[in-house]
C-alpha cells in the first residue's frame, strides 16, 4: 500500500520527525515529492526495511557478544598458563620431541649394549633381568 508520511507515520505510530531521521538511515522513500503531498512510500518496503533493520541491530549485539565472549576466552587461557595449569602447544611438543629422541637413542642402543651385558651369561632368568632392565632404562625417559 502506498502512504504518504502523515498516513506512515499513524500506521507505525510513530512521529513523522522520527520518520525523516530514518530516511537518513535508509528509510525507502516510493516517490520523492516536493509538493505539499510529501514523500509517498510503500508500507511493504518500509516494514521489510524495519525488520532487515532490526535483524542487523541483533546481528550486531550477537557479535559483539561473540567478541566479547572470545576476549574473555582468550584472558582465562593467559591466566591458566600463567599459573601453569595450561601448557603451551609448542613447549609440549618440543620435549615430547626430545623424549622421543632420547628413547630412540636408548632403543637403538640396546643390541650394542646387550650384547656386552649378556656376553657370557648363561642363566636364563639373569638375561631376561638385563634386557628388562635396559627395557626400562629406555621407558623410564617417559616419567622424566
Amino acid at each position: 500500500m502506498i502512504v504518504n508520511k502523515t498516513k506512515l507515520a499513524d500506521i507505525l505510530g510513530k512521529a513523522q520527525k522520527t520518520l525523516t531521521e530514518w530516511q537518513k538511515d535508509g528509510l525507502p522513500v516510493e516517490e520523492t515529492n516536493t509538493t505539499s503531498q510529501g514523500n509517498k512510500y510503500d508500507t511493504a518496503k518500509v516494514i521489510q526495511w524495519m525488520i532487515d533493520k532490526k535483524n542487523k541491530k541483533l546481528d550486531y549485539n550477537e557479535e559483539r557478544t561473540r567478541l566479547t565472549k572470545a576476549q574473555a576466552d582468550r584472558q582465562e587461557i593467559e591466566l591458566q598458563i600463567l599459573n601453569g595449569d595450561l601448557l603451551n602447544n609448542d613447549d609440549v611438543l618440543r620435549q615430547w620431541t626430545t623424549a622421543l629422541l632420547e628413547i630412540k637413542t636408548k632403543m637403538l642402543s640396546m643390541p650394542t649394549r646387550a650384547s656386552v651385558l649378556l656376553d657370557g651369561v648363561d642363566d636364563t632368568k639373569v638375561r631376561k633381568k638385563i634386557l628388562t632392565d635396559l627395557v626400562r632404562e629406555a621407558l623410564g625417559k617417559l616419567t622424566d
